[in-house]
């Protein structure tokens, strides 16, 4: 979920697929991150929108990632 957490209310949430080929070559608009032991890739330039309720349980959390997921949303958004 890439939502603010103070817009909870919405019936909509952003997010961005996390896929796994982490070993291609990654861009500015994605991250590699890792998930339970999995190596995964953060496609910022694929964030869409879906219904809230549609959403399962969390099954991880990148917190640690918060100043390269800004970077890459900085990026896509303002080209800087």
């Amino acid at each position: 979920m890439m939502s603010s957490h103070y817009l909870r209310d919405l019936s909509e949430i952003v997010v961005a697929p996390l896929v796994n080929d982490a070993a291609d070559t990654v861009g500015e608009l994605e991250l590699v991150v890792e998930i339970e032991g999995e190596r995964l890739t953060l496609v910022v330039s694929d964030l869409f929108s879906v219904a809230a309720t549609g959403l399962k349980s969390p099954v991880g959390n990148l917190t640690v990632h918060q100043d390269a997921i800004r970077r890459a949303i900085e990026r896509l958004f303002s080209g800087f």
